[in-house]
């Protein structure tokens, strides 16, 4: 019983300020008018088992979704804060993201030994109610090829999902958020030669939040794992013009 309870206070410590950061880099970002939140009364601060789906256009993306859950990581850490689903080689396995890999699942991209850990892992979190958070592009937008983009009315554009976020969704029943960003990349510059551009721009750049959804018994039945995918893509693209 001692030892649950220094594990608890000891995990406890090591989350909370890491929760605050979050909070402050936010807060910063939006009282300098760099980030604008559309429709933020659709949040759902305090959900659990729930997947966070977001278009990729810049690296900072996954980030920039953990901080939204700033409410949950001050009222309770353990239970709030979410898992990004992060790229072993650009995120876990680099020196200089140490400090967050205790919010992090990593995923070797290619290597279906570590695709196949990192499923089983992420289907074990949400039934445990955590919250995930995924690009389903499989990198970001830009690098894609013109043949697996999808655009929507609006002309907004995004790779094809990979089939892992509709095989998740079917296999765990998660509630679903859909994030659209629009600006990141103009904010926080990309690079075809490196992870980082090191390059930061004085613009702004937006986050438009989704409906919390789920699909239903019926529609998990009569829906292949392919339809399943493409039906969130579509919802996000829909988003998007919204």
């Amino acid at each position: 019983m001692i030892k649950k309870i220094l594990k608890f206070w000891i995990v406890f410590l090591l989350i909370y300020p890491i929760g605050v950061f979050l909070t402050i880099v936010l807060l910063s970002l939006l009282m300098l008018r760099f980030l604008r939140i559309i429709n933020w009364k659709r949040f759902p601060h305090y959900q659990t088992g729930m997947v966070v789906i977001f278009n990729h256009p810049s690296i900072i993306d996954q980030f920039i979704v953990a901080m939204l859950f700033f409410k949950g990581f001050l009222v309770n850490p353990i239970k709030y804060s979410p898992l990004i689903v992060a790229d072993a080689n650009n995120f876990y396995n680099s020196w200089y993201f140490f400090w967050l890999r205790r919010f992090m699942i990593s995923v070797d991209r290619g290597n279906k030994e570590s695709e196949k850990l990192a499923f089983l892992r992420m289907t074990k979190e949400i039934k445990n109610g955590r919250i995930l958070i995924i690009a389903p592009e499989g990198g970001r937008t830009f690098r894609g090829e013109e043949v697996e983009f999808l655009y929507s009315p609006k002309g907004n554009k995004i790779r094809g999902f990979k089939n892992g976020i509709g095989l998740l969704v079917r296999k765990t029943k998660a509630k679903m958020l859909l994030l659209w960003f629009e600006g990141t990349d103009k904010f926080f510059l990309n690079s075809k030669d490196r992870l980082f551009s090191f390059r930061i721009r004085n613009v702004g750049f937006f986050l438009k939040i989704g409906e919390v959804f789920y699909f239903g018994e019926e529609d998990l039945r009569r829906c292949s794992t392919d339809q399943i995918t493409k039906k969130i893509a579509d919802r996000l693209l829909a988003l998007a013009d919204e």
